[in-house]
C-alpha cells in the first residue's frame, strides 16, 4: 500500500500526511514526466507539464527528476521494486538532470 500512497503537502511544501488516491495510483512512472501532482487542501490534482498528444501515456515521477541515472535507479529499486527503463535512463548520456539542453548560443 505505501507505494500506491501520494506525500500530502501544505502550501509552504511541508510534508502533513500521506492519502492513498486509488485512480491516481495507477500513473506509471517516468524520469520526464508530461504531469504532475498538485494538492489543493487534501485534494489531489494532475496537471500536464507539457502538451501530450491524445493516445500519449500520462506519467508523473515518483522521486525527485533532478538525481542522476545512478541515483535515481537506486531510489526507484528501494522504494518501488522496480528498474526504470524510460527513455531517459535508457540515454547513453546523464543531461545534468533536466537542465540539459541541446542549443547552447554563445556570443
Amino acid at each position: 500500500v505505501t507505494c500506491n500512497c501520494f506525500t500530502i503537502s501544505d502550501a509552504e511544501l511541508q510534508e502533513i500526511g500521506v492519502g492513498l488516491y486509488p485512480s491516481l495510483s495507477l500513473l506509471n512512472h517516468d524520469c520526464r514526466p508530461n504531469c504532475v501532482m498538485v494538492f489543493e487542501g487534501t485534494r489531489l490534482q494532475l496537471r500536464a507539464v507539457q502538451d501530450i498528444s491524445p493516445k500519449e501515456e500520462l506519467t508523473i515521477s515518483y522521486i525527485e527528476t533532478l538525481s542522476l541515472a545512478e541515483e535515481r535507479q537506486r531510489q526507484l529499486d528501494e522504494q518501488y521494486h522496480f528498474i526504470c527503463c524510460c527513455k531517459r535512463c535508457d540515454s547513453k548520456k546523464e543531461h545534468f538532470g533536466l537542465l540539459w539542453c541541446s542549443k547552447v548560443l554563445y556570443k
